[in-house]
């Protein structure tokens, strides 16, 4: 008879069972964590360690000059909400003019070409046309019996020279409607077509500015109204934005900022549209740019912002507040003691070269100027420490 106890044998089928399969993968998951947690550990929490045991990042007063590191209490101000939209730059229409024949004519020659710059008055183009040819041809002749009328008023009666001098007006006025010039019509009575070419005129530039377009050849035949250039006066601009529909009634500041690449420009909202676009859904904002330099050019695309109203929130410079390796924001704050610390803030949204935050109490004295100097000693107090 056998000397098994029941005891024994249940001892000894519990050590043939094997240690369970989620067990043992939750040990390894959870040396695996260990481990990477040691090897990948935050520079954040590091910088913060290091300001914990040695009570905070310390800049002597020689650093502070050096890298001029200016503190100040953080303070509330008004700061206007941001709203961003795309733009296009284009002419001023309210500068810009057309230069066009009044009359069927063919392009003889031309002066200018895209791009010139050009004064009001400037001749452009010189241009044919029969029709002009025989206005010029009926004023000559009237201007011709005019002064035989003139000459004759004592033998003839009023009402032949009355009818000269209407006859004589008539035909300067047709050459005016061709758009020819007062100073070649002046020239033209009182020398005749001596330098002239008869039917040939010129058409100047209605103001001064700079040719945007000049689409024709010469030798082309072109009808009446057709434009040959157009001329706008780049040294102001407009930019059309196109912003949300719900957007729109919160765009209270009449000050707005253009941004092209590196250029940034200040604007004016001049008008918003009250129609709704049926491609994009969008509403038009107008604004206008000083351009002086030419560096904002018609058809060139653009960044706009627009700003709200302008509320009390605690603001600093954009470069003040820093993102940390961890992904935190964070502004640094002097300690009682001299040194500084990395104070985690929400940011809520930027304008101009400043950004409202919260998370902080007010009056918190706060690196205004230095803080990546700061940050950077922070870290390497942080691997000293680790060293």
């Amino acid at each position: 008879m056998s000397n098994v106890r029941p005891g024994d044998s249940i001892a000894r089928i519990q050590r043939c069972i094997p240690v369970p399969l989620w067990l043992a993968s939750l040990v390894i998951l959870v040396l695996f964590a260990a481990v990477a947690l040691f090897l990948w550990w935050p520079a954040s929490a590091k910088i913060a360690e290091a300001e914990r045991t040695t009570g905070g990042i310390v800049v002597s007063a020689e650093q502070r000059r050096a890298a001029g590191i200016v503190v100040a209490p953080l303070r509330a101000s008004p700061l206007p909400r941001v709203y961003r939209a795309p733009g296009e730059v284009k002419a001023d229409n309210y500068t810009a003019g057309i230069v066009s024949s009044r009359v069927t004519a063919t392009v003889v020659s031309r002066s200018a070409k895209l791009g010139d710059r050009v004064v009001k008055g400037q001749a452009l183009v010189t241009l044919y046309s029969h029709d002009v040819a025989t206005a010029q041809s009926e004023f000559l002749l009237a201007r011709r019996n005019l002064a035989r009328m003139l000459h004759l008023k004592d033998m003839i009666a009023r009402q032949l020279v009355d009818e000269a001098v209407v006859k004589e007006q008539e035909a300067r006025s047709r050459l005016e409607s061709f758009g020819l010039p007062a100073s070649d019509i002046a020239a033209m009575a009182s020398g005749g077509l001596t330098g002239t070419r008869l039917g040939q005129f010129a058409l100047a530039a209605p103001d001064s500015g700079s040719i945007i377009d000049d689409n024709f050849r010469v030798g082309d035949v072109v009808d009446a109204g057709k434009t040959l250039f157009q001329i706008a006066n780049l040294t102001g601009v407009w930019i059309e934005a196109a912003v949300s529909p719900a957007v729109l009634p919160q765009i209270t500041d009449d000050e707005a900022l253009v941004t092209a690449g590196e250029l940034s420009r200040k604007a004016k909202v001049l008008q918003k549209r009250d129609t709704v676009d049926e491609a994009t859904r969008t509403v038009g904002v107008r604004l206008k740019a000083e351009n002086a330099d030419g560096m904002l050019r018609p058809g060139q695309f653009v960044e706009v912002e627009l700003y709200g109203g302008r509320e009390p929130v605690l603001n600093l410079p954009t470069s003040a507040v820093l993102r940390e390796p961890g992904g935190r924001w964070v502004v640094y704050v002097r300690r009682p003691d001299a040194t500084f610390a990395a104070h985690p803030v929400r940011v809520l949204y930027a304008a101009g070269d400043r950004t409202a935050i919260a998370g902080i109490a007010p009056g918190t004295p706060v690196v205004m100027a230095g803080a990546f100097f700061v940050q950077s000693e922070g870290g390497k107090a942080a691997f000293a420490e680790e060293e």
